[in-house]
């Protein structure tokens, strides 16, 4: 009698991650060829060799690729053994089109067109590579499983069924658990992805924004209110304090304090404590803290006095210190809490004409890695935001003394609203994330400047000397 083989528990994660990816991948790939015929097709002064090679992609890729990821995924999905050479198909289809259209665009220059242009062909090129290699490793890996041999020595299949019954059982399982976990609850927000659990982790909570008299905090502020928390605005301007305020309580939710403002320099050591005693007096010490308050000042690094760097540091970098600290001690006692710090793209990607502000928002992420560590053991969470460009009274004011090659680079690119990146810390904080990042072009340019940062260094080196010529031409 042969001995009774020991069974091992399936890889579910494997699964239900490869196929939640190929989704996403043909999702990605249609909307992306919906945008290039509605959008992409009818600009003009595009060069028709790019657009005759172009349109020879979509007949492989909505003909052949997606629906092959589409099948892949729904098999992985169920446990069938047809995910294994289905996702081995696509990923071989997504790197050879990935070569191709990187050729392409090598020979052609299309990396240094412009800075969105530039990004967006070598985030394609590279998902394709890698996301393909990664389909062919996987559908070996997690798809085909820990493979066997039989009596005769051949290789053994995975008992994908087996995946697809566990599967089964937990969700049966969770579907239990929710209900009996649920309390009733309304959407108080006005995003549709606000719901459930996320709604109860900000109703009721006291949140500090620093720089909530306008622009992304005065955003953040509404959109906290009107989930229901009770929001506290710290701002140097009493007059515009007391507007955002009206703001504010005109979008709160019922059970929601009134909004109450501080004025307050963050720069200014005794004017915060005050303001910490003043929320400890009244009961509002804060279990969330967003550190929005900044100043950008750009221009050439050698034209700028040393005053202008210290001041950007002061208010963008040493603020959010001196905030944290004296919201961190009430925050122990309490056993939790959640801090938020605003940084920006120029926190990850050193922009010209930017060098006192990338500094200030560098030093910004840097703390804020630091604390994320830190703070864990007091069930303190931590999250840093890098918005783009964004539409706030301060950036057209920025606009004003913007250097040419400046707004060369972040020109073509159009900015995100405030309330666009409001509602991204606000899910961000509902979600416990650390890295929130708004906008699709943000998360493409943090992801390349992680894998391919001297390309993007290139891409804005090009547009900095195109902008440079263009000075010297009509200058």
């Amino acid at each position: 009698m042969s001995p009774e083989r020991k069974e091992t528990a399936p890889d579910p994660g494997g699964l239900r991650w490869i196929a939640r990816l190929q989704w996403v991948t043909a999702g990605g790939i249609a909307v992306f060829w919906v945008y290039f015929f509605t959008v992409e097709n009818r600009r003009g002064g595009v060069d028709p060799i790019y657009l005759a090679f172009e349109q020879s992609f979509p007949v492989a890729d909505l003909f052949w690729l997606v629906p092959l990821l589409i099948l892949a995924g729904w098999f992985a999905h169920r446990g069938r053994a047809a995910a294994i050479p289905c996702t081995a198909a696509a990923g071989g289809a997504m790197v050879f089109l990935g070569l191709v259209d990187a050729g392409f665009n090598l020979r052609q220059g299309r990396y240094a067109i412009g800075l969105f242009d530039g990004l967006m062909n070598g985030f394609i090129n590279l998902y394709c590579l890698v996301g393909g290699l990664v389909f062919i490793r996987s559908s070996w890996r997690h798809l085909a499983g820990r493979l066997g041999s039989d009596r005769k020595g051949g290789l053994r299949p995975p008992d994908l069924r087996q995946t697809h019954e566990f599967f089964a059982r937990r969700d049966e399982k969770t579907a239990v658990a929710d209900r009996s976990d649920t309390v009733p609850t309304r959407v108080l927000g006005t995003s549709p992805l606000l719901r459930g659990r996320s709604v109860k982790r900000l109703a009721g909570r006291h949140v500090l924004i620093t720089g909530g008299s306008s622009g992304i905090g005065l955003a953040t502020a509404r959109g906290l209110a009107a989930l229901g928390a009770h929001v506290v605005v710290v701002a140097r301007d009493r007059a515009r304090l007391d507007a955002a305020a009206a703001e504010i309580d005109a979008v709160k939710h019922p059970d929601a304090l009134p909004c109450l403002v501080l004025a307050c320099d963050v720069t200014d050591p005794a004017q915060v404590a005050e303001a910490f005693e003043m929320l400890r007096r009244a009961d509002r010490q804060p279990d969330i803290l967003i550190n929005s308050a900044g100043i950008p000042e750009p221009g050439y690094f050698d034209r700028q006095g040393i005053e202008v760097f210290d001041r950007q540091m002061r208010v963008n970098y040493l603020g959010t210190v001196r905030m944290i600290q004296h919201a961190l001690p009430a925050m122990i006692a309490r056993g939790g809490g959640h801090i938020v710090n605003v940084s920006s793209a120029a926190g990850f990607l050193g922009v010209f004409g930017y060098s006192g502000y990338a500094a200030s928002k560098f030093a910004v992420w840097g703390l804020s890695e630091v604390l994320r560590g830190e703070l864990r053991r007091y069930g303190i969470g931590v999250s840093v935001v890098c918005p783009p460009d964004t539409d706030t009274p301060q950036w057209r004011e920025e606009n004003k003394i913007k250097p040419p090659e400046t707004k060369a680079i972040s020109g073509s690119v159009r900015p995100l609203t405030a309330d666009a990146v409001a509602d991204a810390i606000v899910r961000g904080i509902a979600r416990r994330r650390f890295h929130i990042l708004p906008g699709v072009e943000t998360k493409c340019l943090r992801l390349m400047t992680c894998i391919a940062r001297p390309v993007v260094w290139w891409v804005i080196d090009r547009k900095a000397a195109r902008a440079v010529r263009t000075v010297h031409e009509h200058g």
